[in-house]
């Protein structure tokens, strides 16, 4: 294949079949030429058979450590990208295969996502990488076709002789830059960069034109750009070389990155921003695959509910389940696989840590949709609500126990609410009354019917006292049986007050001796 056929090709050099087949797939589904090669031997045959836009490269290799590859690679070809795919994870690695002229290092196991865009781009500065030599030779060949080109492209375009001074300058740069065509051609290169770079340029100018070495050819590297106005801006630069009859020229393609750099910049700002949320949140933030076989991420405060480390369940995703106390296993299992996608998920169960002790957990779950409406990821949330069930059932316990002693002593509870101006009066209150038939809510003056009649002036005066600055009370009245014998019942009351005022009255009523 040559360089001029459509279909782009892909060399992927790695000993890991499985590795090698995935990789395969993925790149032939985005529409890749690729070939593969599990050796040193077999991936420098295979570069010197055929014509490669990017090559995908493990360092491990079974007959030979990777570098050497790199380094023929640069030898026979300086602008062909070559993206490390490796295990080894050390910084030093990194920066070694970076040195010696690797587009890109990423670390296994990959990110498809990330090794797409990167391959894109990759082969996308290769490609103006190409066009920039093409230019550079129509230069030579058809000046005015040379200015065709550069002038339509939408990058800044620069030419400059083997001394650093400008010899082209096209319209994107004059609106990169500020400076004009004529304002530009001419002057150093220097005037396109801030003065602390001046002085390794202008060295590396000087290296290049005297031996012909250079740390930038071929490569796409991000710098700073000075405007005209003074305004530093991040660029990403791609630089190629030739030579002519007039001499050395180097030509460089320049795209100012300040946008992506503002959005990779408020990315990181965000993700910092949720692990500063997560890592601080009581809570348990969590995300899974639909098939709950993938966690994506936990945040800290599980290993202080669970009492299990985060790196266990990021190994197996469903050692969370095995902390739920087995009366509740089946039930929550059930529910995760069969609510959590459609966004009914919200259940209560216990956990027990690996001390023994036993915690509450209320956990729940929001489905993780894609463009088209697919759920991709289950996110949720768990809470541990062991203090919030003991206070329940401390409550519940009290209330059983102030149950048992009312029905003890025989008596009833009742509560005056003053502005709804409804009395709520128990079960055994309404019996007292000879009212028997469940609890119900009276207004004062219905109570006032149940009292014996001679009575009935005293309990109204004792009823207003109370609405008035009384904080206690005690009522005190007859009430006749059915039998027509009489008998005495004592109300006692607290006032509850709100700004000063009597607003809720409650106490009990039983019989008087």
């Amino acid at each position: 294949m040559t360089e001029g056929e459509t279909q782009q090709s892909v060399l992927v050099v790695d000993d890991d079949p499985d590795i090698l087949t995935a990789l395969q797939d993925l790149l032939e589904y985005e529409g890749f030429h690729v070939d593969c090669a599990h050796t040193c031997r077999e991936a420098l045959s295979s570069i010197e058979q055929r014509y490669y836009n990017a090559v995908l490269l493990d360092l491990g290799l079974p007959d030979g450590d990777g570098h050497s590859v790199l380094d023929r690679l640069q030898q026979s070809d300086p602008s062909l990208p070559v993206i490390i795919l490796t295990a080894a994870t050390s910084m030093d690695r990194k920066l070694d295969s970076l040195t010696q002229g690797a587009f890109a290092h990423l670390t296994k196991p990959y990110h498809r996502e990330e090794l797409r865009a990167v391959l894109h781009r990759a082969i996308g500065m290769k490609s103006l990488a190409a066009k920039a030599e093409g230019i550079a030779v129509a230069l030579s060949e058809s000046e005015d076709r040379f200015r065709s080109v550069v002038q339509a492209a939408s990058d800044a375009i620069v030419v400059a002789d083997e001394h650093g001074y400008i010899v082209s300058w096209n319209d994107a740069a004059t609106r990169m830059f500020q400076y004009s065509r004529l304002e530009a051609l001419g002057k150093p290169l220097t005037i396109l960069m801030p003065m602390r770079f001046r002085e390794a340029h202008e060295m590396g100018v000087e290296r290049m034109r005297t031996s012909g070495e250079s740390k930038l050819i071929g490569k796409v590297v991000t710098l700073q750009g000075l405007k005209k106005d003074g305004t530093e801006f991040p660029i990403e630069l791609s630089l190629a070389t030739w030579k002519s009859r007039d001499g050395a020229f180097y030509s460089g393609i320049i795209r100012d990155i300040s946008a992506r750099t503002a959005t990779e910049t408020a990315l990181q700002e965000n993700v910092e921003r949720f692990h500063l949320l997560t890592d601080h949140l009581s809570l348990v933030f969590w995300m899974t695959d639909t098939a709950k076989s993938e966690l994506m991420y936990v945040s800290p405060s599980y290993a202080q509910v669970w009492g299990r480390p985060c790196d266990e369940l990021y190994r197996a995703p469903r050692a969370w389940l095995e902390a739920v106390h087995p009366d509740d296993r089946p039930r929550v299992l059930h529910a995760a696989m069969t609510k959590q996608a459609v966004g009914t998920y919200r259940e209560e169960y216990r956990i027990i840590r690996p001390d023994g002790t036993m915690r509450w957990i209320r956990d729940q779950a929001f489905p993780i949709r894609d463009a088209s409406g697919i759920v991709r990821r289950i996110a949720g949330l768990a809470e541990d609500i062991t203090h919030e069930k003991e206070r329940d059932d401390a409550a519940r316990h009290c209330e059983e126990r102030v149950r048992l002693a009312l029905a003890t002593a025989e008596l009833g509870i009742w509560d005056w609410e003053r502005e709804s101006d409804r009395l709520y009066c128990s079960e055994r209150t309404m019996e007292l009354l000879g009212q028997p038939g469940g609890s119900r809510y009276l207004t004062p003056r219905d109570v006032l019917a149940f009292v014996h009649e001679p009575d009935r002036a005293e309990v109204a005066q004792a009823f207003s006292q109370v609405q008035g600055d009384a904080t206690i009370c005690a009522i005190r009245h007859r009430v006749r049986r059915p039998d027509g014998s009489l008998y005495w019942l004592v109300w006692f009351g607290y006032a509850l007050r709100k700004d000063g005022a009597a607003s809720r009255l409650i106490g009990s009523v039983g019989i008087s001796g």
